[in-house]
């Protein structure tokens, strides 16, 4: 979902889980908060459908090795204390885990909201990656309802703009000759 989000150009996108429900009100509020399109993938268990189909992800005691909590301009550390591992990319581009060290730290990729490329990335990964979550991705742009607001303040600048009569009535039309008519 988060990468159909991200195709469709949503400003905002993010991920939790249900029973992280601190981090799910926080990155709710500023899903909220956002001005733009926003989009908030919600990992949920259901006991009727799939129950346990996240504890995986859940369990306290892999939980340091399967999620990874992104945060802009920090880098992409996940893993229990003491055997952190990194995220970094290879040369094809693609997302890999390495162990962690003082030598390699600077290997380690940087999350960066407003990369959608990074963002598509960590909206991707799959095990034995782990799965990513808070904002993925974050942009500020002219929104809708702003744009719309710009042009309708542009059009009154014209007094002739929003004289319905005047365009209806005016001087601006064109016609059809009959020997014209038979391609139409």
């Amino acid at each position: 979902p988060c990468a159909v989000a991200l195709g469709a150009e949503a400003t905002f996108v993010g991920r939790t889980v249900d029973t992280f429900v601190k981090d799910q009100r926080a990155l709710l509020g500023e899903a909220n908060a956002h001005m733009g399109s926003s989009f908030v993938e919600i990992l949920q268990n259901c006991n009727i459908f799939n129950d346990g189909a996240f504890d995986s992800i859940t369990d306290r005691k892999t939980r340091a090795d399967r999620i990874i909590n992104v945060v802009h301009g920090e880098p992409l550390i996940y893993g229990a204390e003491g055997e952190e591992k990194g995220l970094r990319l290879t040369r094809q581009l693609k997302v890999e885990s390495f162990d962690l060290t003082d030598d390699n730290r600077d290997e380690c990729l940087v999350h960066d909201e407003t990369n959608a490329v990074i963002a598509m990335l960590l909206a991707r990964m799959r095990g034995p990656l782990p799965v990513a979550f808070g904002v993925l991705h974050r942009v500020e742009r002219a929104c809708y309802e702003a744009q719309v607001h710009d042009q309708i303040d542009q059009a009154k600048q014209n007094p002739k703009a929003g004289d319905l009569r005047t365009a209806l009535l005016g001087n601006n039309f064109w016609t059809v000759e009959p020997e014209h008519a038979d391609s139409l």
